[in-house]
């Protein structure tokens, strides 16, 4: 029996863990079939002292692999499909091992990652108490090794302790050039702001349909997968995913104008991303397009009702009586149950002192109020602190998005006694 010495490295140094030695494939190919090796180490001190060898572990050597014997397949965890986009996994490819029969500690786990060339990345973990204790192992395939192993791989694991081994089926998997990003869609009646991905759109062109966001044809949707669009915008009330095309086709997608109003502003704050999320369905892997970054603009004040009084005057006069005056709003654009609706009043008072009143103080809108409107009352106290023949103004502001305030058209009126 020949025998093969394996000096350390030296740039392999000692620091606590275990120390490899890598034995060329050719000197395993010079050994026979049926035949043996028997591996053993010694340590030699700096002052020339070496101590007891270790004991001597004896491998047989077989020329294939018995089927009956293989462990459970690891697991992958993609989902459960065959091919591997690195794109999807920045953080590493997650390999799972659900153990195998009478695990102990001390024992040696062995993950190999086999590329395309042939070679072999080798991961190897030593179980204690606590990987006992957990009964399933979880390693990862780094997002580098992934982008250098384009093609054809395999992954498998072994375990060994001395006296014993086994290793599991592998598991083949086509690992495939990264995904470029998908283009950005457009959103349809938007105008470019400057920057390529900066886009305003109108919310009075939007109030009634919606936005309608469409998707590039250079999107290269695969057939196992599908499209959904993210609405990214004011997370109250203003964001939504929309996960079915609109009936013009399936690359056009509807985003309800209810989504419209809690998003508008002129400040660069309110501007939100919309962009396309592309699906493979059987795993939930997903790819995410470049988005735009969409300023919706809002609607002009002018284009709001107007609180009305019923119990006033062609001429805007109202008398004062001990029953006060009547208020009525219509519904308004864009109202929705839950609003926040104020009333105010601003007016001049005894002594030419500003009499300023919130008649309705950030109350939520009723689903009854969406259909009928909102009813509200000038007192008669509220009304006796005004001066007579002076002018006083009566309005209401609604909130969106639960933060920014819009104001309604005033209602100009003149108290009469």
């Amino acid at each position: 029996m020949s025998k093969l010495e394996k000096s350390l490295r030296p740039e392999q140094k000692f620091n606590g863990e275990p120390l490899e030695w890598l034995i060329p494939k050719s000197d395993l190919n010079a050994v026979d079939v049926d035949g043996r090796l028997e591996m053993s180490y010694t340590v030699k001190l700096k002052d020339g002292r070496e101590l007891t060898p270790s004991r001597t572990q004896t491998f047989l050597i077989s020329d294939a692999v018995d089927t009956g014997t293989l462990l459970p397949a690891p697991e992958v965890g993609n989902g459960g499909g065959s091919e591997i986009d690195p794109g999807n996994y920045p953080d590493g490819l997650p390999i799972i091992i659900d153990g195998y029969p009478q695990p102990a500690v001390g024992d040696y786990l062995l993950l190999a990652w086999v590329l395309p060339s042939g070679e072999a990345s080798v991961q190897v973990i030593r179980l204690d108490e606590s990987s006992l204790v957990a009964g399933r192992f979880s390693l990862l395939i780094e997002p580098a090794l992934l982008l250098a192993s384009l093609g054809a791989v395999q992954v498998f694991y072994q375990y060994a302790r001395e006296g014993a081994s086994l290793t599991s089926h592998a598991v083949p998997l086509d690992v495939t050039a990264p995904r470029a990003v998908p283009p950005m869609p457009t959103v349809r009646d938007s105008t470019n702001a400057g920057a390529a991905d900066e886009y305003n759109i109108n919310a009075w062109d939007i109030r009634r349909n919606g936005a309608y966001v469409l998707i590039p044809s250079e999107a290269d949707l695969r057939p196992d997968e599908h499209v959904e669009v993210h609405w990214q915008g004011d997370p109250n009330g203003g964001r939504t995913i929309i996960q079915y095309p609109d009936a013009e086709g399936p690359l056009v997608f509807n985003v309800p104008a209810e989504f419209v109003p809690a998003n508008m502003g002129v400040t660069p704050s309110k501007r939100f991303e919309v962009f396309y999320r592309i699906v493979e369905t059987n795993t939930g892997l997903h790819w995410d397009s470049k988005a735009v970054k969409l300023l919706v603009l809002p609607v002009d004040e002018t284009r709001y009702e107007r609180i009305d009084c019923p119990d006033a005057n062609a001429d805007e006069e109202l008398v004062l009586v001990p029953a006060g005056g009547r208020l009525k709003l219509e519904p308004w654009l864009f109202i929705k149950k839950d609003q926040l609706l104020s009333i105010h009043l601003s007016g001049i008072g005894a002594g030419s002192v500003p009499v300023t009143e919130v008649l309705r103080d950030q109350v939520p809108v009723t689903e009854l109020q969406v259909k009928e409107g909102v009813d509200d009352l000038l007192t008669h106290e509220l009304l006796s602190k005004l001066q007579p023949d002076q002018k006083f103004l009566v309005w209401a502001s609604v909130s969106f998005d639960g933060v920014q305030w819009t104001d309604f058209p005033k209602l100009d009126l003149t108290l009469k006694v």
